[in-house]
């Protein structure tokens, strides 16, 4: 009787758990697909600047410019897993695009490594966009101080949607 019992109790965890051997069908983030959405042939977006008066002419008194970085990632299929980074994301390249110190807008080509596309959950390219003071020989300035944009290529091509307000850079207190 107790080898009975113990027989209809796994044959029932296993129906109630669906155990077939195949994927988990309750993990969506890594599954693999095989179609992938239609995206703009350019995927360029435009990344709007809201600089205040005061940061502009902070820039303008250090003779500098202004950089908006873009980073583009996908989120790894099961295949793509052994090639993530330390965040755990499929990198697609990146780009960096300079305006200038009272610039409104940058236009980013979306420059990305396409033929990974396929690495990543249904074909969907991510960024995070940052912007920063570029001196007048290329580096990095701690003139003004930028917020980010993080979303898809899809989402910042919506009029408007990606906007970085840029102040001036506050000093350690």
């Amino acid at each position: 009787m107790k080898a009975y019992v113990a027989v209809v109790m796994g044959v029932a965890v296993l129906g109630l758990c669906q155990c077939d051997g195949k994927k988990n069908p309750g993990i969506t983030m890594y599954e693999e697909t095989k179609t992938y959405p239609a995206l703009d042939a350019a995927m360029a977006y435009d990344v709007h600047l809201e600089v205040t008066p005061q940061a502009v002419k902070a820039l303008q008194a250090a003779g500098e410019t202004i950089a908006v970085n873009s980073a583009y990632y996908g989120l790894p299929t099961l295949a793509s897993m052994p090639r993530v980074n330390s965040r755990h994301q499929v990198e697609l390249g990146s780009e960096t695009v300079s305006g200038t110190a009272t610039a409104t807008h940058v236009t980013m080509t979306g420059a990305l490594d396409r033929s990974q596309l396929k690495d990543i959950v249904d074909g969907t390219p991510y960024m995070f966009v940052s912007a920063n003071g570029v001196t007048k020989v290329g580096l990095s300035s701690d003139t003004i101080s930028c917020t980010y944009y993080r979303g898809s290529i899809a989402q910042a091509q919506v009029a408007g949607a990606a906007v970085l307000h840029c102040d001036v850079a506050k000093g350690p207190d």
